[in-house]
């Protein structure tokens, strides 16, 4: 039920509210960036890159930046009716092996039928449950720490921010954690739904059920994990709490 919460809260974005679409007019521009360097400016209409007309935004102009190895690309605005050129480096991110000029761009809402829409929910659904077991193995592997895990805490300042932010977002991260909490809650773990599921499993494999007593001595391990990785993450969150705050505040 949780997966299927998230389901309709799609469902609902999409259907009254439609899909977001990016557009090549600039939104925002980041200080000490090659884009504010060049004296780009909000409202700024992107019309060629390299003297290419600008057709999709995301393959014309945002993929271009991306893969440009840094090399300059020559922008083609549009401002107050003149038209402008300019040669701008994009830098390459931290960490990331992609360039950026130091954007963002603005989004317009599109409606969209109800078999779109129908079918759109479905693949954000399965995106959020990818993005979990997505999750899970960069914790594993390490290119995660336990301090980017969040709680109760956490959540409610990731859904404080949102809704800041816009009524979207808000729903969105409702999705994402009802989502999650639905496929985490089917984990074949002691205690959880995925539990008893695997000891059901069992019982029709062997013909007969697992004894009370190694179920509750499996059930009280997995209680006692669970409490203790709760208490952690609460602490976790109490204690990175700054982190985050700034981490918000650079988004």
């Amino acid at each position: 039920m949780n997966i299927v919460l998230g389901y309709l809260i799609f469902l609902c974005l999409f259907f009254f509210i439609g899909v977001s679409h990016v557009v090549p007019e600039i939104d925002g521009v980041l200080p000490n960036s090659p884009a504010s360097q060049q004296a780009l400016l909000p409202g700024d209409v992107i019309t060629h890159v390299n003297d290419l007309v600008v057709y999709d935004v995301y393959k014309d102009v945002i993929q271009k930046i991306a893969q440009s190895e840094g090399q300059e690309i020559l922008l083609t605005i549009e401002r107050d009716g003149q038209v402008i050129s300019k040669l701008i480096a994009p830098k390459l991110v931290e960490n990331k092996e992609v360039y950026r000029i130091g954007i963002t761009l603005g989004t317009v809402q599109k409606s969209i039928s109800f078999m779109e829409c129908f079918f759109l929910s479905g693949k954000a659904t399965w995106g959020y449950v990818s993005l979990v077991f997505k999750s899970l193995d960069m914790l594993i592997s390490g290119e995660a720490d336990f301090k980017d895990m969040t709680g109760p805490i956490g959540i409610v300042q990731f859904a404080s921010f949102s809704l800041g932010k816009s009524l979207i977002s808000f729903f969105e991260i409702m999705a994402l954690i009802t989502i999650s909490l639905g496929i985490i809650n089917l984990f074949p773990f002691p205690v959880l739904d995925g539990g008893h599921l695997f000891f059901l499993g069992l019982e029709g494999l062997r013909g007969k059920a697992v004894s009370k007593r190694v179920e509750e001595l499996v059930n009280g391990a997995g209680v006692i994990f669970l409490l203790v990785v709760m208490v952690l993450i609460l602490f976790n969150d109490i204690f990175f709490w700054q982190d985050r705050v700034n981490l918000l505040d650079k988004l």
